[in-house]
C-alpha cells in the first residue's frame, strides 16, 4: 500500500512540473536513443558472432611478401595446394579468387561479382543453402565445369524468389551456366557475392608456382590457437621458398581470423565514436542533474515538512531516486524510436560495411540496453537533488521556523559547490566528447 501511495506521489510530482519532466524526457530520450544506435551499429559489427559453424576458427591465410612489398599477399594454386596437405594445424584450407560476368536474358544486362570456389569451400565454413544444394566434389573440380550458386540477394532481384530457380540454365558471358543452389542471406563469404562458381583450373594455372592468384582461407582444428597455424604454416612456406623461389627469408605467411580481418580498419574508429557518444550521454545527465538540484531547492519546503510528519531520510532519496527513474522510463520509447531512425539513417548513407559483417539493426539486445541506460540514467540524474535532500538542514529548517534564509550559509555553500561541480564535470566531459568525435572524423 506504501509503496502504491509512493508511485501515485511520484507521478503526481512529474505531473505539477510538466515543463521539466518534457524537457528532462526528450533530452534523455535523445541521448540514449543515440547511445542506443551506436550500440547496435558496435554490436552488429564487432560484437556479433559470424553466422557460420564455428566462427572463431575460420581465418584467412596470407602470404608476407617482402620480395615485392606486399604485407598480405594471395598465393598461387601449387602453393596454395603445398599448405593444404602439409600442414598440421588446419582443419581444412580452401581457395578461391574473384570473377566477374554479365547476365543476359531475362531481362536488362547486368553485370555480377562472385567467386570461384574450390570444392571444400562450403563445407569448410559450415552453412547449409537455403535451396537446392552447393558446390562440392571429392577432388578438385573438372574444367569445365557450368554449375552456379546464387546469393540470396541475386536470387529474389533478379528471379523472384522462385524456388524453381534451381535446374534453371542462366546465361554468363553467353555461356549456360545450371543453377544447382541459393546460399542463405547471412552467407557473404568472400565479399558481397552474387554467385559461387567451381574453381576448375585448366593444367597450366595448376602449375603455374609463380602466378599469385587466389585467396585462402581455412579452420583451426580445435584447441589450435592462430600462432600455432602461423609457425606450422612458415616451415612449409620455408621448403617453398627454398625449392622454387630461390631465396630465404623474404617470404612468411601471415594468419588472421576472419572477423578481426573484416573490421579492423574500423574498430578504432568505431571505438571512439561509441565514447564520444556515451560521453554526451554522460553531459545530458549531468545537466539534467543540476536541473533537477535547481528544481529540488524549490522544494525544500515540502521536503522539510514530509521530514516533520515521520519521512525518514531514505524514503525521501528513495522518492526522488523514483522520479528519476520514472523520467528514464518515460524515455525509453522515444529513444528506441531515435536509435531506430539513427541506424537504418547509418546503413543508407554510410559506405559498405565489411563483407560478410551483419548490417546494424535495432533487435532485442538493443532494447535490453536503452532500458538498462535509462534505469542507470534516472539514478545520476537524481543523484545530485537526493545529495541535497538528504542533508539534515531541511529537518532543522522547519523545527527553527526560519525558512530557507535562516539557514543560510552552509546549505548555499553546498549548492554552490554542487552546482561548480556539475559545470566542471560538464566541460571535461564536453571537451573530452568533443576531441573523441575529431579523433573518429
Amino acid at each position: 500500500m506504501l509503496y502504491g501511495l509512493e508511485v501515485r506521489f511520484i507521478v503526481r510530482s512529474l505531473l505539477r512540473s510538466k515543463t521539466y519532466t518534457i524537457f528532462s524526457v526528450l533530452t534523455l530520450g535523445g541521448a540514449i536513443g543515440a547511445t542506443a544506435a551506436i550500440f547496435s551499429i558496435l554490436d552488429a559489427m564487432l560484437l556479433r558472432r559470424l553466422p557460420y559453424e564455428d566462427p572463431d576458427r575460420i581465418v584467412m591465410v596470407w602470404l608476407k611478401n617482402d620480395a615485392q612489398g606486399y604485407l598480405e599477399d594471395v598465393t598461387s594454386y601449387p602453393s596454395y595446394v603445398d599448405f593444404r596437405d602439409s600442414n598440421d594445424t588446419l582443419a581444412a584450407l580452401a581457395a578461391y579468387n574473384l570473377q566477374t560476368y554479365h547476365l543476359t536474358g531475362g531481362g536488362e544486362p547486368e553485370r555480377l561479382v562472385g567467386a570461384n570456389v574450390s570444392p571444400n569451400f562450403f563445407p569448410m565454413l559450415g552453412v547449409a543453402p537455403e535451396l537446392g544444394d552447393y558446390l562440392s566434389a571429392e577432388t578438385d573440380f573438372v574444367f569445365p565445369d557450368h554449375r552456379i550458386v546464387l546469393s540470396h540477394a541475386l536470387w529474389q532481384r533478379r528471379f523472384g524468389g522462385r524456388g524453381s530457380v534451381v535446374g534453371e540454365r542462366i546465361l554468363l558471358d553467353g555461356t549456360p551456366f545450371i543453377v544447382v543452389g541459393v546460399m542463405p542471406a547471412s552467407f557473404r563469404i568472400p565479399e558481397f557475392q552474387d554467385f559461387w562458381t567451381p574453381l576448375a583450373l585448366q593444367e597450366d594455372a595448376r602449375t603455374a608456382r609463380h602466378a599469385f592468384w587466389l585467396f585462402t582461407i581455412g579452420r583451426l582444428k580445435r584447441n589450435v590457437e592462430i600462432e600455432e597455424a602461423r609457425a606450422d604454416l612458415e616451415v612449409v612456406m620455408r621448403r617453398i621458398e627454398r625449392e622454387f623461389f630461390g631465396s630465404e627469408g623474404r617470404m612468411g605467411v601471415v594468419v588472421n581470423r576472419l572477423h578481426d580481418q573484416w573490421v579492423r580498419d574500423i574498430r578504432g574508429g568505431l571505438v571512439l565514436l561509441g565514447a564520444g557518444v556515451a560521453s554526451l550521454w554522460l553531459l545530458a545527465c549531468t545537466n539534467l542533474a543540476g536541473i533537477g538540484l535547481a528544481r529540488g531547492a524549490a522544494r525544500d519546503d515540502e521536503i522539510a515538512l514530509r521530514r516533520t510528519l515521520g519521512a525518514s531520510g531514505r524514503r525521501i532519496v528513495e522518492t526522488l531516486v523514483g522520479e528519476g527513474m520514472l523520467v528514464g522510463a518515460l524515455a525509453i520509447p522515444f529513444a528506441l524510436l531515435l536509435a531506430t531512425v539513427l541506424t537504418n539513417a547509418f546503413v543508407a548513407t554510410a559506405p559498405a560495411g565489411p563483407a560478410g559483417v551483419p548490417e546494424p539493426s535495432v533487435e532485442p539486445g538493443t532494447w535490453v540496453f536503452a532500458a538498462c541506460l535509462s534505469v542507470v540514467s534516472g539514478v545520476l540524474l537524481s543523484l545530485a537533488p537526493a545529495i541535497h535532500a538528504s542533508s539534515r538542514e531541511l529537518y532543522a529548517q522547519l523545527r527553527r521556523g526560519s525558512g530557507l534564509r535562516a539557514s543560510g550559509g552552509s546549505r548555499q555553500r553546498s549548492r554552490r559547490v554542487l552546482v561548480v561541480s556539475e559545470i566542471a564535470l560538464a566541460l571535461v566531459v564536453l571537451t573530452g566528447s568533443m576531441l573523441l568525435v575529431r579523433s573518429f572524423q
